[in-house]
């Protein structure tokens, strides 16, 4: 298997790249993280629907709090 451990890695790696492009409020680099989330998230989807999700709803709550948004409705 290519990836055992899923694209868990990969998709960390990008909500970090996020998390940083935007700090840095640059918006060329935020695109480029998004686009790549949304490529990782879906394979990782692909192969676990369900994982993939609450991997996604996680991380993107820690992203709300981090930088004062509200995305999610909890």
């Amino acid at each position: 298997m290519k990836y055992p451990n899923g694209y868990l890695p990969k998709i960390k790696y990008w909500l970090d790249q996020l998390d940083s492009a935007m700090e840095s409020k640059d918006s060329a680099k935020v695109e480029k993280a998004k686009e790549s989330l949304r490529y990782f998230i879906g394979r990782q989807y692909a192969s676990d629907p369900t994982h993939a999700i609450n991997m996604f709803m996680m991380a993107l709550e820690c992203v709300e709090q981090k930088h004062n948004l509200s995305v999610t409705s909890k």
